[in-house]
């Protein structure tokens, strides 16, 4: 079975390209896994991270993806370990209604949360729009790639001057 995008980006980030997977079989509703986490080491040291798949619905965010990264929230509060977190998302995948928003509320809070208690580090990888550039923005370190879009609201073709 050929490796996801986000599983290639974990296997990069941890020593070795080993890493301990946390809810592998965790998915959308469609049946679809928009993010990878796991945990192992990083420079000797042991480290939480998630990596969002775009090749799944775009990495749209789904209840099941907030409930995934809250875990490696939770884990790394518990721990004391950093967490990194690969952003390669178009945005929220809406038919999940209310429920999709009122997880990523949730995933707002542990992120908040464990600000300043634990190293957070963010890799903007590619697409990290709306509540995703809010939650990457509080790390302690954001490195983007060439690439990457990173916004909160879609920047706009239009040019508003005031007199």
């Amino acid at each position: 079975m050929e490796k996801s995008i986000s599983q290639m980006r974990l296997q990069k980030l941890f020593d070795g390209g080993e890493f301990t997977p946390i809810d592998a079989f965790a998915k959308s509703t469609d049946g679809d896994a928009e993010v990878d986490a796991g945990f192992g080491l990083i420079g000797g040291n042991t480290a939480y991270a998630f990596a969002q798949n775009s090749e799944e619905n775009s990495g749209a965010i789904t209840v099941a993806q907030c409930a995934k990264i809250k875990k490696v929230y939770e884990l790394a509060e518990k721990t004391g370990c950093p967490v990194v977190g690969i952003y390669d998302s178009n945005g929220v995948k809406l038919t999940e209604g209310f429920e999709v928003l009122n997880a990523y509320g949730e995933l707002v809070k542990a992120s908040a949360r464990i600000s300043g208690v634990v190293p957070q580090i963010s890799i903007i990888a590619g697409a990290c729009v709306g509540t995703s550039a809010l939650i990457a923005n509080m790390a302690d370190v954001v490195i983007a790639l060439e690439n990457a879009d990173f916004y909160i609201t879609a920047p706009s073709e239009q040019t508003v001057s005031l007199p």
